[in-house]
């Protein structure tokens, strides 16, 4: 005869059973978020806070921990500067070399130098200043350690060693290959670019493609043209487009990849995709953001028009800088703009789950860096 089981312990199974089916269902994701204090500006000092949700729900905020940002009238730890990010879901770094454990809550270094790129589960920096002198720095994610790299042939930059030219109007380009005489490969690389009220030259921007080629603008000498050329370390020049029309900027002009790593030229005139493979230009209209997220570029007078899977999902004024996204969810700076004046909203956050935007009361926001995705 078969043994019943008390219904108390069916009950008993079943809720277990549930428990177990719901933590694997549980999409549990924060967005880390940089908050300047008021209280001692002189300082800069930075509250890091997480801003949690759980399937597509806002359960709260939590400060991390707070960091100075100015001692002796020197930068120290930055997270509001541009280029920050998160790293292997863990690791908080600044635009300047910072770096935060975010699940000790500790800082790791203060640091400054200048991110190079990630390798598996290190990170590499690059320091050049007059008195330290001129290393690589590599941090391991996995011992939490950071040290300077030792052996002087170590090389973290695709590419090889080029110099630029600037003692002619018509600036040059110099290779300088390992043990043997400098080469010119580019006797004209053009005059530069005019960055509105700069007190030093321009410089020209220059992108590794690969290990024997690179890209770089070359400006007209009224400067308001730049013709996109890839060089090869055997001489050869080739063509990609041009970009005409430019106006003065406030920076110089600069190469990056976006969300799905196109290559982009930004200059006084917008963001344009440079395509080496088709010797194509073509001007950027939504950013790629990754994860399915695009944001228009220029700003219109309701701000930025955001899709997700091409679909439009709303229109926010926001900083393009301080746009991130995850598997889940994109997170901004939310600003109205009333006039020619824009008040800051502290944050919006729209995800895939609940399909809704949630605006989130957030003072002082020095930046948006990115999620921590639990899972």
């Amino acid at each position: 005869m078969k043994k019943i089981l008390p219904v108390s312990v069916l009950i008993v199974a079943l809720a277990v059973i549930y428990a177990f089916k719901s933590r694997d269902l549980l999409h549990k994701y924060s967005v880390i978020v940089v908050q300047y204090q008021t209280e001692n500006p002189k300082a800069v000092m930075q509250d890091i806070y997480k801003y949690t949700f759980e399937n597509g729900e806002f359960k709260g905020k939590e400060k991390i921990l707070s960091v100075t940002g100015r001692e002796n009238n020197k930068d120290l730890n930055r997270f509001d500067s541009e280029g920050g990010f998160i790293f292997k879901n863990r690791w908080l770094v600044s635009g300047i070399g910072n770096i935060v454990d975010l699940q000790t809550k500790k800082v790791i270094t203060s640091e400054r130098a200048t991110f190079i790129r990630t390798s598996g589960d290190s990170i590499i920096f690059y320091t050049n200043d007059a008195f330290k002198g001129k290393f690589y720095s590599v941090f391991d994610a996995k011992t939490g350690k950071y040290e300077q790299v030792k052996s002087v042939k170590f090389k973290a930059i695709i590419g090889q060693d080029i110099g630029l030219d600037y003692d002619t109007p018509n600036r040059r380009i110099w290779l300088y290959p390992m043990g043997k005489e400098k080469v010119l490969l580019v006797a004209d690389a053009g005059f530069g670019e005019e960055v509105i009220n700069s007190k030093s030259t321009s410089t020209i921007p220059v992108m590794w493609v690969d290990a024997d080629d690179f890209i770089y603008p070359y400006y007209n000498i009224s400067k308001n043209e730049a013709t996109i050329f890839k060089v090869n370390v055997n001489k050869t020049i080739t063509k990609i487009g041009v970009i005409k029309d430019i106006p003065k900027g406030h920076q110089n002009s600069y190469f990056a990849k976006d969300g799905d790593d196109n290559i982009e030229y930004i200059c006084g005139k917008g963001k344009f995709y440079i395509d080496v493979a088709a010797n194509k230009i073509s001007e950027v209209a939504f950013e790629h953001e990754g994860n399915g997220f695009d944001v228009e570029c220029k700003t219109q007078a309701y701000g930025h028009l955001i899709k997700f899977n091409k679909q439009d999902i709303g229109k926010y004024q926001c900083d393009m800088k301080n746009v991130r996204t995850c598997a889940y969810a994109i997170a901004l700076d939310n600003k109205m703009k009333i006039g020619d004046e824009v008040y800051p909203q502290g944050i919006a956050i729209w995800n895939s789950e609940s399909k809704k935007w949630k605006s989130i009361e957030a003072e002082e926001v020095a930046a948006v860096l990115g999620w921590v995705v639990e899972n």
